[in-house]
């Protein structure tokens, strides 16, 4: 702990005369990142390979370290300062988590180690190791080893090596490929910052869709709501408010509804009239009475009328002034070290006027009623009852099974919800636009052709393989403003699937790629993954989180939508798909949002592609699907596999032209039923990306373009 403490103060020491430029939000972010890296982030690291077996309390000291240092870089805005979790504050620093940080420095100094070739250091180490297990700097560097392999993967490693360091051996194999090490110790930073990139925008997301519910009228029925089986443990007895403890209770009724302490209204100096001792201070008085295990506190009520309200109040304002109140704690300079001193003749005689001099007996449950009336009263002594606190060890917070932990949450908490049909807003009459997420290339028979063709509405295709920046959907302002006008009447989305894919589960005999990137423990990212498949986790999970907001406004502002991706595995719970997600099944406890499931191949396709449609505002749509299917029709090709390096599902990405035109006439016919205004909007604004978004250029033959590569630069950026 003192060694945390001076590595604590010498940080801020360094923060301090920075401090203005690392939160000056009108500077460069990455400038001040590197400010934060090169001045600080080395004093805060100093000799922390070298901790290990830290107790709870150095836990959460380091914790707190990492927290105030990355807070540095937060802008204020005057009184506004918003709370922060330690991932948001890690993305925003683009650093790793507190507990991340102490495996790296392990590994570095593990480096340092086996380059320097000392053999008594290695010897010492496995001497430690075997001395104390578990709790030995040997045993944190194994944790720190199987760290760097979660997060990017041990596939490329051989079968002998990091996790041989028991024998000496191992550690002169690692002298030789400390490169390497290194190498793979900076791709499990990239892949740990990209998971928590995640966490933090899978969090906000679970946040807005609710916020956006409620907006809608939903209602949100609690677990306490449903639960009868026993009372709460901590309720506020003036607003019904319920809390964990009662300690919390009683800090609650001090903030909302300016309940104080009562034996404040009955001291007027530092002297106890009681016991004879002067504490040198009111407040420190006030401490000896209500905190105290003495009855001075019951003598000083019975004996004392007390103080009206506003004189309490005014001691308090002065006691605040002379720095001694009772949340400052002041004292004198001569007074330190005197917690009190017996008090003189004149400081006995009472100052309050004297109700009684009968001050023995035991407290009776009508002076507690009335006395309560006054304030507050000591715990367990006529207040309320002693918090009883579960002592837990401390847990570092782990982003890979945070992710899944809030994926179960948010799939527990769906069926809480309940909602009603959303009226639809009017939307304008003159001019209205259908947008296409993901929309590809334009080809003949698509979506947008068929709505070009029947000319009542605009369609705005919206991918990189047709514009960079207006087809990128993370730089969804414009579409956004858009939405607000009140002239988008719908919007269809088919997000890439590829981390998705069912296909991903075929067994190949001889293959080890691809592999699955879900399961069921692990909806938004399995473990032990390579660093280009966990961006393509995390790129696929952001598209997918950004595209249902831009849908659920859609919604909100009087448009209707679909939502196509692969049907999955509903026997299997190892095979994870986006229709199990809590996000999802939130949607569906409303009858306007619809989830259809069919197969592509009766509409036009030779394999049968088993897919899912989530709509909302549609009811006529499943109806309209199965009514073109082709009669007799039988799979000509299956799907699943690599065939010449090439995925054999490429082939599925493009709808067949029937289903392009069940998409489009859906929306005809929406637009057909929705209400008009008469305001008018002015659409120049739209106009550039209109236009650039309407060119023909068939971006999938552009073989320098990867989705990776197009989309993930804007999620690193904090918000």
């Amino acid at each position: 702990m003192p060694e945390l403490r001076v590595r604590n103060a010498q940080t801020q020491a360094q923060i301090k005369p920075l401090r203005k430029i690392l939160s000056n939000g009108e500077l460069d972010l990455q400038k001040r990142r590197q400010l934060l890296q090169s001045m600080a982030i080395p004093v805060m690291c100093l000799h922390a390979g070298t901790w290990f077996d830290l107790n709870v309390g150095e836990s959460e000291a380091w914790h707190a370290m990492v927290f105030r240092t990355y807070l540095a870089l937060v802008t204020r805005h005057g009184s506004d300062f918003p709370h922060h979790t330690i991932e948001e504050l890690a993305v925003l620093a683009d650093q790793p988590m507190p507990s991340a940080m102490l495996h790296v420095q392990k590994i570095r100094l593990f480096l340092q180690i086996v380059r320097a070739e000392d053999e008594q250091m290695v010897d010492a180490i496995l001497a430690n190791g075997k001395l104390l297990g578990d709790k030995s700097w040997f045993a944190e560097l194994g944790q720190a080893i199987e760290w760097i392999a979660a997060n990017r993967g041990d596939h490329d490693w051989p079968d002998y090596g990091l996790r041989d360091l028991h024998d000496r051996r191992a550690w002169r194999w690692a002298g030789n490929r400390h490169a390497d090490i290194k190498r793979w110790m900076k791709q499990a930073i990239k892949a740990h910052k990209m998971r928590t990139a995640t966490f933090v925008k899978l969090r906000q997301f679970d946040q807005g869709q609710q916020n956006m519910l409620r907006d809608w009228g939903w209602h949100h029925q609690s677990l306490s709501d449903v639960s009868h089986d026993s009372a709460p443990e901590a309720v506020c007895p003036d607003c019904g408010q319920v809390f964990k403890c009662k300690a919390d209770v009683a800090v609650h009724q001090q903030r909302i509804h300016g309940r104080r302490i009562a034996i404040r209204r009955y001291v007027v100096d530092g002297a106890c009239r009681i016991c004879y001792r002067n504490f040198h201070t009111r407040a420190r008085l006030i401490q000896h009475l209500h905190y105290g295990t003495t009855q001075c506190w019951v003598k000083h009520m019975r004996k004392y009328h007390p103080m009206t309200l506003d004189e309490a109040k005014d001691m308090d304002e002065k006691d605040c002034k002379a720095g001694a109140a009772h949340h400052q704690r002041g004292l004198h300079e001569y007074q330190h070290g005197q917690t009190w001193r017996p008090c003189t003749e004149e400081e006995r005689r009472d100052v309050l006027q004297v109700k009684s001099h009968d001050l023995q007996g035991e407290v009776t449950a009508e002076e507690i009623s009335k006395w309560t009336k006054i304030g507050l009263l000591p715990v367990a002594q006529g207040g309320r009852e002693r918090s009883k606190r579960k002592q837990k060890g401390f847990v570092g917070r782990d982003v890979i099974n945070g992710c899944s932990g809030l994926e179960r949450e948010i799939f527990l908490d769906a069926d809480q919800w309940f909602g009603e049909p959303l009226i639809p807003r009017p939307l304008t009459a003159d001019v209205r636009y259908v947008l296409l997420l993901f929309s590809g290339h334009r080809r003949y028979g698509d979506v947008a052709t068929w709505l070009q063709w029947e000319g009542t509405i605009i369609p705005i295709c919206i991918d990189v393989a047709i514009h960079p920046v207006y087809g990128d959907v993370h730089r969804d302002d414009l579409w956004i403003r858009l939405i607000k006008s009140g002239l988008v009447i719908g919007a269809h989305a088919g997000p890439p699937c590829e981390t998705y894919s069912a296909a991903r589960w075929i067994e190949e005999i001889g293959r080890l790629f691809p592999r699955p990137l879900r399961d069921g423990n692990h909806p938004w990212g399995i473990p032990n993954r390579s660093l280009r498949e966990t961006k393509q986790t995390a790129v696929g999970t952001l598209l997918m989180m950004r595209t249902l907001q831009l849908l659920m406004m859609v919604y909100a502002y009087g448009g209707a939508f679909t939502l196509e991706h692969p049907a999955g595995d509903d026997r299997d719970p190892k095979k994870w798909s986006i229709w199990k997600s809590g996000m999802v099944r939130r949607l569906l406890r409303c009858k306007d949002f619809r989830k259809v499931r069919f197969l592509q191949g009766p509409l036009g396709q030779p394999f049968s592609k088993p897919t899912v449609f989530l709509s909302a505002r549609l009811p006529l749509l499943e109806q309209h699907l199965f009514s073109l299917y082709q009669p007799g029709w039988r799979p000509q090709m299956v799907l699943g596999g690599i065939v010449d390096g090439k995925w054999r599902t490429e082939v599925s990405k493009v709808y067949p032209v029937r289903l392009c035109f069940i998409i489009a006439q859906q929306f005809l016919w929406y637009n057909s039923q929705a209400e008009e205004t008469a305001r008018e909007e002015d659409v120049s604004f739209i106009a550039p990306a209109v236009s650039a978004l309407s060119s023909v250029w068939d971006g999938y033959g552009n073989e320098t373009m990867t989705m990776c590569n197009d989309f993930f630069d804007s999620t690193e950026v904090f918000t």
